[in-house]
């Protein structure tokens, strides 16, 4: 389950995002329902998406965004937090996986 946000009264859930120079902008992936796991999915795909190793996360604003750039690459990975204001099960992966509506 995806922790509440505290201002706003929504749902924070968080998403990965992928900048490159040669992808013109950037790539927007899936919520997850905790930060931890969405770091784990970034690594993840450093390792074996980029073939690059990853590096530290460093804090990038005082939303609670952090930012790594894997080792020898020119791409930035990234993950976000997003208040969303609908049901957090209907968004993240882990709900869709487990039954959540279509």
């Amino acid at each position: 389950m995806a922790s509440k946000g505290s201002t706003t009264g929504g749902t924070v859930v968080y998403r990965t995002v992928q900048k490159s120079p040669a992808m013109m902008g950037r790539t927007v992936g899936p919520l997850f329902s905790t930060m931890a796991e969405a770091k784990a999915v970034a690594e993840a795909f450093a390792e074996h998406g980029l073939n690059a190793e990853p590096t530290t996360w460093e804090p990038v604003d005082d939303r609670g965004t952090v930012e790594m750039v894997p080792a020898s690459t020119r791409h930035t990975l990234a993950v976000e937090p997003v208040t969303i204001h609908e049901s957090a099960e209907e968004v993240t992966p882990a709900e869709q996986r487990s039954g959540g509506r279509s």
